[in-house]
């Protein structure tokens, strides 16, 4: 067991000594002996004794009370004072220091041990109390929450860190503070709330919370109080300790999340009329283009070729529309292909003003530069700003559409890499935006307009940034907004469709699978058309039974194109392997109207040849179909 180390500090050599002799008897340890002031706090530190016993009256410059000051002070060390002094002045400046114990001489060495002893215990646990207030200290500055302790007069006596960052006020401000007219300042319509609740708390020991709405530096908070009694040794209440929790953004995102929930809700909803209609547009599209390679005369040479090109083009808007159910039902990530993006420009445009009393203005670049991008994502963007624009001009009027090829350096205020890119502007001549809200309304659910969800301007700017671009505003308030967007330029080069190619110069049979019979009969079509030998099934157990049979008559199977979603069937992944045990060689293409799957984005990793999107016409099936071999 390790001995406690005691320091003596004695003029008197022989008294020193004596002392010495009789604390080892007892079992301590002696951690060194001096006579002269000048010396003495020089051994304390490098000994570091567990106690002191100060002689009063010593030799050299300062006395023992001075010294054992600085002891106890700088060095946390106990001093016990033995001394022959017992006047009233010497008595004044020793209790001043708050000594361990003070043994006058002569004394018996039972007292010495005795006092030494308490003194170990006393220090000992103002230690622990004192390690203790710093952990209490430490946990209570490191709160998040707002803590303030509260005199029964009112008197803010204790607060945190988390208070003086709440308030942006130094402690001293706080400290000459009184609840509840303190809150008072904050609350302002509501300053009688935190009053009564006080008071109800001061009559009642138990326990009390309340939520309340106040104003910090010009910014609501909602805050959850939380006042609780501390009562003293007699059971009266000594004092009040209250917390209180900004809640703000916990409501909000309570809000957030019963909002998505409706929203997730209506996305099941629309995902699944998405599908149904994407089946029947594969119907109707693929007819059309069908009837468009005719060689019936009345449609290739007669105003009904006309007709049936009006048709493709309301399907095709009406397939863009089904995309953006898709993307709002969370069913679609960007398929992104090359395009020229100056026709889209045009359609979307034409198709949003038709019926309307505005004009599209268009200035559109001739040499504009191809883009990689989603077609229905993009069409997107421009029809909601459109749209926007339209609001704005309920009298009529131009709407200006311009696009042209830009270069941007490092230092762009878009902060986009440097290189080549299209800007496209949409410019109404409208109300224009207020100057406190243009930085808000990209944000989702901001909108200015009665029962508009904020989502139109919001999906715009996801959009944008999937595509590694930028969108904003340049806005005049009663003159009008001009809305832009930023794509970066393609890297391959836009190959226009070659037009309608009826044959492919290839033979064979290709088998389809799809659980819409108008999908299977217009696909069928489309395949004789192409000059295949097409086999169109309802269920997988099906196909593969055939294409067993063919591979074992040796006949030539060009491709297998499989629908991604079959009810009742999850059977996609495991088809892969199941048909290329029969030939390894074999072409197999995914086809859906969904791209939300890494399995339709990333089809070759999963053994796919080619991904095939619904609806399509002959001429992209042919497409798809020619880059196999």
């Amino acid at each position: 067991m390790k001995k406690n180390r005691i320091f003596i500090v004695e003029d008197d050599k022989i008294v020193a000594l004596d002392v010495k002799g009789e604390l080892e008897a007892q079992g301590y340890e002696i951690a060194g002996i001096c006579g002269e002031s000048g010396e003495v706090i020089k051994m304390i530190i490098d000994t570091h004794p567990d106690v002191v016993l100060m002689d009063v009256n010593i030799d050299g410059d300062s006395d023992g009370i001075e010294l054992a000051e600085i002891i106890m002070d700088r060095y946390n060390i106990p001093v016990i004072y033995v001394t022959s002094f017992s006047d009233a002045e010497t008595l004044r400046r020793t209790k001043n220091t708050h000594p361990y114990g003070y043994i006058l001489k002569p004394y018996e060495y039972v007292t010495v041990v005795f006092t030494i002893e308490m003194a170990l215990s006393r220090h000992y646990y103002e230690t622990k109390y004192h390690e203790n207030s710093i952990l209490v200290q430490t946990v209570f500055n490191s709160m998040l929450s707002v803590v303030l302790c509260v005199e029964i007069d009112g008197k803010i006596s204790m607060y945190n860190e988390a208070a003086l960052r709440f308030f942006s006020l130094t402690g001293e401000q706080l400290s000459e503070s009184i609840f509840p007219e303190f809150f008072e300042m904050y609350t302002e319509d509501d300053n009688t709330l935190i009053k009564d609740f006080f008071n109800k708390c001061m009559q009642d020991e138990n326990f009390r919370n309340t939520d309340i709405k106040i104003s910090v530096g010009g910014k609501f908070h909602l805050i959850s109080m939380n006042i609780s009694p501390i009562l003293a040794m007699d059971g009266t209440v000594q004092r009040y300790v209250i917390i209180f929790t900004d809640i703000t953004g916990k409501k909000k995102e309570e809000k957030e999340k019963i909002k998505s929930q409706k929203l997730e809700s209506l996305s099941i909803l629309a995902g699944g009329i998405a599908h149904d209609f994407n089946n029947l547009l594969t119907s109707i599209i693929g007819n059309i283009s069908l009837l468009k390679i005719s060689h019936n005369g009345d449609i290739n040479n007669s105003e009904n070729r006309s007709m049936m090109e009006d048709i493709e083009k309301s399907a095709i808007r009406a397939q863009r529309l089904t995309q953006q159910l898709f993307t709002f039902s969370k069913g679609s990530t960007a398929v992104r292909k090359t395009t020229d993006i100056k026709d889209l420009l045009r359609d979307v445009s034409g198709f949003v003003l038709s019926g309307s009393n505005l004009k599209c203005v268009a200035a559109i670049s001739d040499d504009l530069y191809p883009v990689e991008i989603d077609e229905g994502q993009i069409s997107q963007v421009i029809q909601n700003l459109f749209l926007n624009a339209m609001q704005t001009m309920p009298d009529g009027g131009n709407i200006e559409l311009k696009a042209e090829n830009i270069n941007l350096d490092k230092s762009n205020e878009y902060m986009l890499n440097e290189g080549d890119y299209i800007y496209v502007s949409i410019k109404d001549h409208g109300c224009g935006i207020k100057p406190d809200i243009v930085n808000k309304i990209f944000d989702p659910y901001f909108s200015t307009k009665i029962g508009g969800s904020g989502m139109g301007l919001a999906s715009c700017l996801s959009i944008i940034k999937a595509h590694s671009g930028y969108i904003g505003v340049k806005s005049v308030e009663k003159e009008g907004s001009d809305f832009f967007f930023i794509i970066p330029k393609s890297g391959s080069k836009f190959e226009p469709s070659a037009g309608n190619q009826k044959f492919l110069n290839a033979n064979g049979y290709i088998l389809f699978l799809d659980d819409e019979e108008n999908v299977r009969s217009t696909a069928s079509k489309i395949l004789n058309a192409l000059g295949f030998n097409p086999v169109v099934f309802e269920k997988f157990d099906q196909l593969y039974s055939k294409y067993r049979e063919l591979i074992l008559q040796n006949e030539r199977i060009y491709a297998i194109i499989l629908d991604y979603t079959l009810p009742g069937e999850n059977y996609i992944l495991d088809s892969v392997s199941e048909l290329k045990k029969l030939d390894e060689e074999i072409k197999i293409i995914i086809s859906s109207g969904y791209t939300n799957d890494t399995v339709l984005t990333d089809y070759a990793k999963y053994g796919f040849s080619a991904f095939l999107s619904k609806p399509y016409t002959v001429e992209n099936l042919r497409s798809v179909l020619k880059h196999l071999y």
